[in-house]
């Protein structure tokens, strides 16, 4: 992600590993484990419109995204906390109480200070996380009113050939998400 304008007001960034998280759960709260490895059906958002629009455009996918996973002795992990929890609200699926704990607890661990790195993204900052390892979140922030002043990003997805194999739930994440095709200025 690269960063052009910061919002008028708010936007602070925060990266937790996803490992970290993972340790303190099998350490001090192992009764969230199952239901984390289990997994959660992903709600796939339209990356354009409105929120309500993106409600509609969106679908549940069918298969459960584990936030932990194993593939020849090596750990992936991911998660999106607002993505699983809208794909149980769309669906009319209800999330357990096991699994909506799961996710408190997750969320909780990773605004634990201890564990989050919080920074402000600057102009000409440019910022690259491997999205199965590291979770990200930013604040809300509120924008310029003017169209030149208002926030603005660039994002992209890298996908590196001969990258480490993972179970074939995370492999599918890989592919990122669609979006408008690339303009190129000549």
């Amino acid at each position: 992600m690269s960063c052009v304008r910061q919002a008028a007001q708010g936007g602070m960034n925060g990266l937790v590993s996803l490992f970290a998280i993972y340790n303190e759960i099998l350490s001090n709260h192992p009764q969230h484990l199952e239901a984390l490895i289990q997994g959660y059906p992903l709600y796939a958002r339209k990356e354009q419109g409105d929120a309500e629009s993106t409600r509609k455009l969106g679908r549940v996918q069918q298969m459960r995204i584990p936030v932990f996973a194993w593939l020849e002795g090596r750990m992936s992990a991911w998660l999106n906390i607002q993505l699983a929890e809208l794909a149980a609200q769309v669906s009319g699926q209800k999330m357990t109480h096991a699994q909506r704990e799961a996710l408190a607890c997750v969320e909780t661990l990773a605004t634990q200070p201890d564990l989050q790195l919080t920074f402000w993204q600057q102009p000409g900052d440019v910022l690259f996380v491997n999205n199965l390892a590291v979770m990200h979140r930013r604040e809300k922030y509120i924008d310029a009113p003017e169209e030149d002043s208002k926030r603005m990003l660039y994002r992209m997805w890298i996908n590196l050939h001969q990258s480490q194999p993972v179970v074939a739930q995370h492999a599918a994440l890989r592919r990122g998400i669609r979006g408008p095709k690339p303009v190129f200025a000549l």
